[in-house]
């Protein structure tokens, strides 16, 4: 049993009682296994490194829990006033964790430094945490939640003492300085000592994190803050066992695991079991029943299936994809459109199969940019000829530098001014439209790159890929998804020739029970600096480059080589994927016979097998 209630569980509370029973018990969640969630901790973690700067004379605890808490008493015990940076607060069997505990003059400050930009115009004017109704602001109200949390076990220590409390945010009205885009390194005591000379006031006046004061919205939930904790505490002795309360939230619980006797499958029993399932189908939020959701009704009455699910209940924007999954569901075959060949006659050889990577960072390293501001630096275009030859092109930035000038000059003179561009969802578009506001920003409308991308945009070149799989393609193991990495192994592991392909030679493996690889499996693991590295997803991507940049990529050529070949390697298989897609369309519509070019053995396509 977990000895201690900390801020997570508070959290889980909120959500539903029923997860903190199961974190108080210890049991197993997803922790961990979310990329986003993992790239958002190392974010939050580079601006607590570099907030320490804003402060004199900081202390630091550290080892384990409990020597921090034995610190932070220590501390606390003491008549003077201090900083302390990750204190560690025990009262009863209540722990909190904020960024800074400080002391000054009888009065006790806390403060959370979190990745989130915060806007000080709205901030001036009471807008930006709380609602005109005064209510804490939706987008706000985890990180308020955590920092009345942190309030609340304090004042439990010392009821008699005021205290307020802060935020410590990157703001969206600043640029990153010159020095505070160096503050990558993981030890902290390196900026301790301020080795600049500066002084605070003057870090202060430059630093692109800004100081919120947060205690109105504290106070807005200050009171449900108590009532959980009181609850939490109750539970913590197991004298509260909630009851599960099963409704569609249930959907994206951390105890779903899919692992048997998760916590998922204990609250749901016998209706976790139908597979496919009714959680899986496409945007199941948007049936609504009232002012209730279609999905919550179906649960009381214990119809859970997909298949419980009838087209007369489908409505709504997302109705024509629910309707055709349910067709795939029950067919269980593959849909491929008729519809689609007339689409894809009006494209205009050749086709280039377009993808972009891109990085945003609460304390980017470029100087100049905002927080969060939006970087793009790798892309790979393959280019399928109506003669069926492919060929790839790629670009990618490896320094510390602004990429974006580069990136647009290498792009132009890759697509050149012919050929349809296809692209999976828009993001390409809104990378390119970000990219053009900016430079007008800069140097107006008459610049180059300007004028470049308002050109192509407006051209009629490019084409959505997805949104053909969305009206015209279903295959029943995309589930409810339609990704580009739920699409591809759909189209891969129903074509009777890509595999064989030898353009696509290098993805067919097998798996050790002879089963055939998801093509993303088969990209590469590497050491570098000692630790095992792949990147298969877009946050991989975005850790890549910045170990590339201002990382262990710098540390020598072997990593920094190693680096760029996972980088390359994944940006290239995105493309393929579409190209792959795209492939299997023509030849499941007729449009095109397998490629003329010799194709592998039964005993070469066997040959690459994963272990």
């Amino acid at each position: 049993m977990q000895r201690y209630i900390f801020k997570e569980d508070l959290r889980r509370f909120k959500d539903c009682p029923r997860k903190s029973w199961y974190g108080l018990g210890e049991g197993n969640a997803n922790k961990g296994q979310d990329p986003f969630l993992e790239f958002l901790g190392e974010e939050a973690r580079s601006v607590r490194r570099a907030s320490v700067e804003l402060f004199e004379d900081v202390r630091k605890t550290n080892g384990s829990l409990e020597e921090r808490i034995r610190q932070t008493e220590e501390v606390l015990e003491s008549e003077e006033d201090f900083v302390l940076f990750e204190p560690h607060l025990l009262s009863g069997e209540f722990v909190a964790n904020p960024s800074y505990l400080i002391r000054k003059e009888g009065r006790f400050f806390i403060l959370q430094a979190a990745a989130k930009a915060g806007n000080e115009y709205a901030h001036r004017e009471h807008k930006m945490l709380v609602t005109y109704y005064g209510n804490v602001r939706s987008e706000w109200k985890e990180l308020v939640l955590g920092l009345g949390y942190s309030c609340g076990v304090l004042r439990r220590m010392y009821p008699k003492l005021a205290t307020s409390s802060w935020l410590i945010l990157p703001s969206s009205n600043r640029e990153i300085g010159n020095r505070e885009r160096t503050l990558s390194s993981d030890k902290i005591e390196e900026f301790l000592k301020c080795p600049d000379g500066s002084t605070i006031d003057q870090r202060r006046r430059d630093s692109v994190l800004r100081f919120f004061e947060a205690g109105e919205a504290v106070s807005l939930i200050q009171g449900e803050v108590a009532i959980a904790m009181r609850a939490l505490e109750k539970m913590r002795d197991r004298r509260n066992s909630p009851d599960p309360l099963l409704r569609y939230a249930c959907r994206n619980c951390e105890y779903r695991t899919g692992r048997t006797g998760d916590g998922f499958s204990q609250c749901w029993g016998k209706l976790a079991a139908p597979s496919p399932h009714l959680f899986d189908l496409h945007q199941l939020y948007s049936l609504k029943e009232g002012e209730g959701l279609l999905a919550d009704r179906k649960i009381e009455q214990g119809d859970v299936s997909l298949l419980d699910i009838s087209e007369a209940e489908l409505g709504g924007p997302h109705r024509a994809r629910q309707k055709l999954q349910l067709k795939c569901a029950r067919s269980g075959q593959e849909w491929v459109d008729p519809q689609l060949a007339t689409e894809m006659s009006g494209l205009e050889w050749p086709v280039r199969f377009v993808d972009f990577e891109t990085s945003q960072s609460a304390l980017p390293w470029i100087q100049g940019l905002r927080p969060f501001e939006l970087i793009p630096f790798q892309w790979s275009c393959h280019s399928l000829y109506e003669d069926g030859t492919l060929e790839h092109a790629e670009f990618l930035h490896s320094g510390a530098e602004d990429p974006r000038r580069e990136f647009i000059a290498t792009l132009r003179n890759a697509i050149g001014s012919d050929g349809s561009l296809l692209i999976y969802t828009d993001y390409e578009i809104q990378v390119l439209d970000t990219l053009r506001k900016r430079f007008v920003e800069v140097s107006g409308v008459r610049d180059v790159d300007v004028m470049w991308i308002d050109e192509l945009l407006c051209s009629g070149r490019i084409v959505d890929q997805h949104d053909w799989v969305m009206k015209y393609y279903c295959h029943p193991i995309m589930g409810g998804r339609t990704s580009l990495k739920k699409a591809l192994p759909s189209a891969w592991h129903s074509s009777d020739g890509l595999g064989g392909d030898p353009r696509f030679f290098e993805y067919f493996m097998r798996n050790s029970d002879g089963s055939i690889l998801d093509p993303y499996q088969t990209l590469p693991e590497l050491e570098i600096a000692g630790k095992r590295m792949s990147i298969r997803e877009g946050c991989g991507a975005m850790k890549g480059y910045r170990e590339l940049a201002i990382g262990v990529g710098r540390t020598g050529k072997d990593a920094h080589k190693a680096l760029e070949v996972l980088m390359y390697e994944y940006c290239k298989l995105d493309t393929a994927a579409q190209a792959i897609i795209f492939e299997h369309w023509r030849m499941s519509l007729g449009l095109r016979s397998q490629h003329g070019n010799k194709k592998r053995t039964e005993r070469d396509l066997c040959s690459g097998t994963k272990k």
